[in-house]
């Protein structure tokens, strides 16, 4: 069978429980891994993975201390995986709400395609094209996304050794959410399993994405104080900083306007 890991903090006893009840009413062989406290991390701990300068120069803001210690709580995995020489496992967060079908698509790994490095089961997606590859048992599909996007959520997937060995050379230089190295399709071989059999149980975040929201909003608030009246586009813009934001707005705002003035046109009147 398959190895599974469930990545969990040592002080979420609510969710370690969560998981164990799922695990237990499907008779899933399992291993719960101590996931890595981005809080207690010394700063030499922080800084032989963590290259600061270079994420404030990419991103225009800091990962938080819980993006940081996810991210290497899947980074000890790729080692374990690749260490061990284990072929393939099962990556899950503590987060996960598993749909027993989920069996199925673990007892199928040794059939997936012959260049796969991950198989996502649980994911938010952004694909031009999602193309079926492969028919699993009980109506579940394999499928592989094409095109610009990434995938985004992590919190259940299968790597391969393969997989595993790719993931540890791109992180060598940590810069990013964990999410934004395991959902690039462009640099893994990846699928995607449909329907989705891992989703999130809605517990809080533990990772910080909130503080980092909330510092964003302040932010704007500052440069444009009558956005307070503007609670929809706030949140949008405390997602993505200020910079992004301001990106995709102005892309937006082209967009829109590129349209307004080809109906405008007199060419296209003519076709019409």
């Amino acid at each position: 069978m398959l190895p599974v890991r469930i990545i969990n903090l040592e002080t979420s006893t609510e969710r370690r429980l969560h998981m164990q009840e799922q695990m237990a009413a499907m008779g899933l062989d399992y291993r719960i891994v101590p996931a890595v406290n981005g809080g207690l991390l010394s700063q030499d701990e922080i800084d032989e993975i963590y290259r600061a300068n270079a994420v404030l120069l990419r991103r225009g803001s800091h990962l938080s201390p819980g993006e940081i210690g996810c991210a290497l709580s899947h980074i000890r995995l790729y080692r374990e995986i690749v260490d061990n020489n284990i072929k393939a496992m099962a990556i899950l967060e503590d987060d996960a709400r598993i749909d027993k079908m989920i069996l199925l698509a673990i007892e199928q790994y040794r059939h997936f395609p012959k260049d796969w490095d991950i198989v996502f089961l649980g994911y938010r997606m952004r694909a031009t094209s999602l193309n079926t590859v492969q028919e699993l048992p009980g109506k579940i599909s394999l499928k592989q996304p094409k095109g610009f996007g990434h995938i985004r959520l992590a919190i259940g997937y299968i790597v391969s050794l393969d997989g595993a060995s790719k993931l540890l050379k791109l992180t060598r230089d940590l810069h990013k959410p964990i999410d934004h190295y395991t959902g690039n399709y462009r640099l893994l071989n990846t699928y995607v399993v449909d329907p989705a059999l891992v989703l999130p149980a809605g517990f809080p975040s533990t990772i910080g994405y909130q503080e980092k929201k909330e510092k964003e909003i302040g932010l704007w608030l500052k440069i444009c104080p009558w956005l307070r009246h503007c609670p929809r586009i706030l949140d949008f813009l405390g997602r993505r900083g200020p910079i992004r934001g301001t990106l995709r707005i102005s892309v937006a705002i082209r967009h829109r306007t590129g349209r307004l003035l080809c109906a405008c046109s007199p060419l296209n009147r003519r076709g019409r």
